[in-house]
């Protein structure tokens, strides 16, 4: 089965503008990114809920999808490498741009709150690790979750 995006060929900084055009719209603000040498590897941005401001976190995974964009090549040839990771930064970013483009269509369709479409990207930005609910949740916080204890 093919990725998603894997031939997308716009550039990560042009998917993350549209990626703020779409939390704009949604009502986001506050937006900034963070970068790793050179590349993105998240956004950041805060929203109102129910008068509350909250912050939410969505990175990349860029290492994932460069792994499986590897197994995908059948022969290496000089500066595949290469190909290969600046194709994963847009694939990766793309494929964001397609799932925050469907909750926000969701928000705007009142067929979603906006925590209901971003609650695993929420995390404290005044906390420590900075971790999203969904990084809570990886670290066996889901255990206490499925018994129905508090896990923040």
């Amino acid at each position: 089965m093919k990725l998603k995006n894997y031939t997308s060929e716009i550039p990560a900084n042009r998917i993350i503008g549209m990626i703020e055009d779409l939390l704009v719209e949604a009502g986001a603000y506050g937006i900034t990114k963070a970068y790793e040498e050179k590349q993105p590897v998240s956004i950041s941005f805060l929203m109102m809920v129910q008068g509350e401001t909250m912050a939410f976190k969505v990175s990349a995974k860029v290492a994932n999808v460069e792994k499986i964009l590897r197994g995908e090549v059948k022969k290496s040839n000089a500066g595949t490498d290469e190909r290969i990771k600046k194709q994963a930064i847009r694939t990766a970013w793309k494929n964001i741009f397609d799932l925050i483009d469907a909750q926000v269509a969701m928000i705007m369709t009142e067929e979603v709150e906006i925590l209901e479409a971003f609650l695993p990207w929420h995390y404290l930005p005044e906390s420590a690790d900075q971790r999203t609910l969904w990084e809570k949740l990886q670290e066996g916080g889901h255990q206490k979750l499925l018994r129905g204890k508090v896990i923040l």
